[in-house]
């Protein structure tokens, strides 16, 4: 995805507010809480996303979203998409690629394991925080991430597949 993408699903359609955090709201006082059936396929944490947003362990995703929370304690995006920060950094096209194309993939890697789309770029940074990131990081708009590697190299981050509606 690109950074654009990021922020829109974070953010959706409404104005940008300074130090907002992914799940919508400039706050960020929670205390953290405990997992409970960790490194089960039904983990929870018990107290909330923005507290776990500067916790020093991997979640499973959607782990802090249950029936009656809401989107800050579920740390859900706009439309509903969790860990888009907090857990791992999140690898996006940078705006200034201009070399990006936007083609979607068509699920075929080359003899050395790459992509084989003509005009795909292998310009990327890493937004949304991740597991040891301080909580500016999970501000929608922050880009302090090192561009190609952010802190600790490539460990930290992963990919989020996405693609235009038809």
């Amino acid at each position: 995805m690109t950074e654009l993408e990021f922020e829109k699903v974070c953010r959706g359609p409404v104005d940008a507010v300074p130090d907002e955090y992914i799940w919508g709201t400039t706050d960020a006082s929670l205390t953290p809480g405990s997992r409970v059936n960790a490194n089960t396929r039904t983990e929870t944490l018990n107290q909330g996303y923005a507290a776990f947003g500067a916790a020093i362990w991997i979640a499973r995703c959607g782990s802090c979203a249950g029936a009656g929370t809401t989107r800050v304690q579920s740390g859900g995006s706009y439309y509903g998409a969790m860990d888009m920060g907090g857990n791992c950094y999140e690898t996006s096209i940078p705006v200034h690629a201009t070399t990006f194309s936007g083609l979607h993939g068509d699920g075929v890697l080359d003899s050395s394991g790459r992509w084989d789309v003509s005009g795909w770029t292998t310009a990327y940074i890493f937004r949304g925080g991740y597991f040891f990131s301080g909580l500016s990081s999970l501000r929608t708009s922050d880009r302090g991430a090192n561009e190609n590697g952010g802190p600790g190299g490539n460990e930290t981050g992963m990919g989020r597949c996405v693609r235009t509606a038809p």
